[in-house]
């Protein structure tokens, strides 16, 4: 091989002759990605993780950008179990109390960039069960209003349980078809 000048040898050729680029030499890493954990808000109190946005939107660093995903109770469930398999990460839907403690905790004045951004003003989705242990009694007038005559039984089926942000008022009678938003949270790995 001919005596070239080293800023003469072509990348391939100095690789070559290297076997692979010193560290010093290396070109800088591009700078890693925001990871899922920079996108998250843990409470100190309930050591949970919840996402700082509601599905559907994007944390820019400062607040939540975007459009809030709105779901069924099925879909959001599902959101949460594609959410955990790509992020590997156990995200689940809320249950009544932790959403609750959540809003209240959100309402309260904290140091800039601790506080967790507010949900969008409407009911979100959680996975609270509305299980009735009692045996309604088709004959009396007022379990026949509220839907607890013969088919009480798919009441559960058809009702799920939400939480008003940002007011914290809990139902357990919105029917698990109609859209709404979401807020997934995970216990600190």
């Amino acid at each position: 091989m001919p005596c070239l000048p080293f800023h003469a040898l072509r990348l391939p050729t100095l690789l070559l002759l290297l076997g692979s680029l010193p560290a010093w030499a290396a070109p800088p890493a591009a700078a890693a990605p925001a990871s899922a954990a920079s996108a998250d808000w843990t409470d100190p109190q309930s050591q949970l993780s919840w996402a700082r946005c509601v599905e559907g939107m994007q944390w820019t660093g400062q607040a939540c950008a975007g459009q809030p995903l709105l779901l069924t109770h099925a879909q959001a469930l599902a959101r949460a179990a594609a959410r955990a398999k790509e992020d590997g990460l156990p995200w689940r839907v809320p249950r009544v109390p932790e959403l609750r403690h959540l809003l209240e905790k959100a309402g309260k004045p904290a140091a800039p960039g601790t506080q967790l951004p507010p949900a969008p003003a409407g009911w979100l989705w959680t996975a609270t069960a509305n299980v009735r242990q009692d045996k309604p009694n088709p004959y009396n007038y007022g379990n026949a209003m509220n839907n607890r005559g013969s088919n009480a039984n798919d009441t559960p089926f058809l009702l799920g349980w939400a939480v008003e942000a940002p007011g914290g008022e809990a139902r357990g009678d919105i029917p698990k078809s109609r859209p709404l938003a979401v807020r997934l949270v995970r216990s600190k790995p």
